[in-house]
């Protein structure tokens, strides 16, 4: 498991924390947790790229992740999605 997740977890949690005592539910959606993503990442020493292909199929736009988070050895890919029901669909 990659020691990045802990603290992007903990950090986003903390972040929506926030957001949530301003009264701003009206604008939650995933791209709110991007910055605070990347900032968490690369104060971590991680090289951050965004929207990064993933395939190349020959009709319509490539296939994406939304992050891709490179140190060392270690690579993980972040998609990053805001459930907007109480049971997620899986």
């Amino acid at each position: 498991m990659s020691s990045i997740l802990e603290p992007i977890c903990r950090g986003l949690v903390c972040y929506v924390s926030y957001l949530a005592s301003c009264g701003s539910s009206t604008v939650y959606s995933e791209y709110l947790l991007y910055e605070p993503l990347l900032r968490i990442a690369q104060s971590n020493g991680y090289d951050v790229s965004c929207e990064v292909a993933v395939s190349s199929g020959t009709k319509g736009d490539k296939k994406r992740i939304d992050f891709d988070l490179a140190k060392g050895k270690e690579r993980l890919g972040v998609e990053v999605k805001w459930v907007k029901s109480k049971t997620p669909k899986c």
